[in-house]
C-alpha cells in the first residue's frame, strides 16, 4: 500500500543510520566474547561488510549449544539455538537434498543474538559479557548435571 512504501522508503534513507548502529553493536558484541575458549564469534572478511541482522557465534564441538542456550536466558541473555533447519532437509526441497557435512556441523553448533531486535545499552553488552564468561566457565558442570 501506499502507507506502507512511504514507511519503507522512510527507512530506506536511513539504512546507513540503522546498519551502523546494528555494526557497532555486534562489533561490541564481538569483542566481549572474543577471547573465551570454546566460542568463535562472527568474523568479517577484510574489504568485506556484515549488516548483522543477527549476531551469529559458534560454539566448540563437546558443548551442548541446547543447555548452553538455556543456561545465558537464565542470566537474562535472550539467545537462540540455532537459525533454521538447512533449506534442503525441509520437505518442500527434498528433491535437492544432499550431504552438506559442513553446513550440519554449523547448523548444530550456532548460537544467534537478535541483533535486529535488540539495542543493548555498554552496561547491557558488559553483562552479556559476563554471562557469557560464567556459563563458559561451568558449561562442562552444567552438562555433568543434566547426565543425572
Amino acid at each position: 500500500t501506499e502507507l506502507i512504501a512511504a514507511i519503507a522508503l522512510a527507512q530506506l534513507q536511513r539504512a546507513d543510520e540503522i546498519i551502523g548502529g546494528r555494526i557497532e553493536i555486534a562489533e561490541r558484541l564481538t569483542e566481549a566474547v572474543k577471547d573465551l575458549p570454546g566460542i568463535t564469534p562472527p568474523v568479517v572478511r577484510e574489504g568485506c561488510r556484515h549488516v548483522y541482522y543477527c549476531w551469529a557465534a559458534k560454539l566448540d564441538d563437546g558443548i551442548d549449544r541446547d543447555l548452553f542456550v538455556k543456561a545465558m536466558t537464565a542470566e537474562g541473555i535472550p539467545l537462540r539455538a540455532g537459525y533454521m533447519k538447512p533449506l534442503y532437509t525441509l520437505p518442500a526441497f527434498k528433491q535437492y537434498a544432499r550431504e552438506c557435512p559442513v553446513c550440519e556441523d554449523v547448523e548444530k553448533r550456532l548460537i544467534l543474538y537478535e541483533n535486529c531486535s535488540w539495542s543493548p545499552t555498554n552496561e547491557q553488552i558488559k553483562q552479556f559479557g559476563n554471562a557469557f564468561e560464567k556459563v563458559t566457565e561451568h558449561h562442562k558442570e552444567l552438562q555433568l548435571e543434566k547426565s543425572f
